[in-house]
């Protein structure tokens, strides 16, 4: 037999035996994890906890920033309400698009309607929507950020998660309690993670507190530039003091008037800007009242 012929076979041989072993690692016959005594297993899974832990409120909190822009975006709604008592109109936002937003104030023929929704109403709306839609474990950013945990597939025996729920809570931060067990398995240790906690550093009480005022304000037909005065004044005092830390500014837009059908509305735009030391950026929180003739 002259060499190429030899050459030949073995070439053939190694495919033969590659696909052999491959087909045994599918069927299971291979297990490439070392076997782990139970005390080795248990220290193994356990410095692994905060890893997933982190990735699981990581994930969360990204989805969490996104109901959250859209609930400021549309005034405490995180979709546009479209009814004849909840009345939108087409704006040319500060930020060069147009959107569709809802008034938290308005007059009709009855007098001054206030749509603002209450602290309580808004977080029931983040919840629900964050909930349901956001951290989706099917389709949605959340669950192409968990990834099935595949970053996490290689060290453990087996993951397991199963439903998802969230608790909310409106403070002078936002604070996310979520459940969702995750049970990580290697050799014959298993743990499961429980609960993980999020927390977004705005105060939705203080934001709705001032966007409050400035809607009665308006209804009341008070000056604009005092009341955005007293809150200036205000939040600079406070934060001389070290009372707060955190702060809202007030801008707003005049917008022309036109013909709603129930009224000629004269409409105010406002953002409310919020800082605190722990967001890199302000959050933005917008307010549409229609003031009348």
């Amino acid at each position: 037999m002259n060499k190429r012929g030899q050459i030949t076979i073995f070439i053939i041989l190694g495919i033969v035996l590659v696909t052999v072993l491959a087909w045994l690692f599918f069927l299971g016959g291979l297990n490439i994890k070392e076997k782990l005594s139970y005390e080795e297993a248990e220290r193994f899974v356990s410095a692994r906890v905060e890893p997933v832990s982190s990735l699981v409120e990581g994930c969360v909190e990204e989805s969490a920033w996104i109901v959250l822009r859209t609930m400021g975006k549309f005034g405490g709604y995180v979709v546009p309400q479209f009814s004849e008592a909840n009345p939108t109109i087409e704006l040319l936002m500060p930020t060069g698009d147009i959107s569709n937003i809802n008034y938290v104030a308005y007059y009709d023929d009855s007098g001054f309607v206030n749509n603002f929704y209450s602290v309580g109403e808004m977080r029931n709306e983040f919840e629900t929507y964050l909930e349901n839609i956001a951290l989706d474990q099917d389709d949605s950013l959340f669950a192409e950020c968990i990834n099935d945990f595949d970053a996490f597939r290689d060290d453990f025996d087996g993951i397991e998660y199963s439903d998802l729920d969230v608790e909310v809570e409106f403070g002078k931060k936002i604070r996310m309690i979520i459940n969702y067990p995750v049970t990580l398995s290697r050799s014959d240790y298993e743990t499961t993670i429980e609960q993980y906690y999020v927390e977004l550093p705005v105060n939705m009480r203080e934001i709705h507190s001032v966007g409050s005022k400035l809607v009665n304000d308006v209804y009341l037909g008070n000056s604009l530039i005092d009341t955005r005065s007293y809150y200036i004044g205000r939040y600079t005092d406070e934060l001389s003091s070290g009372a707060r830390e955190d702060s809202v500014g007030i801008s707003w837009y005049d917008t022309e008037s036109f013909d709603t059908g129930r009224n000629n509305i004269h409409n105010y735009f406002f953002s409310l800007n919020y800082a605190h030391p722990e967001l890199e950026n302000e959050y933005i929180f917008n307010l549409l009242v229609g003031a009348g003739e």
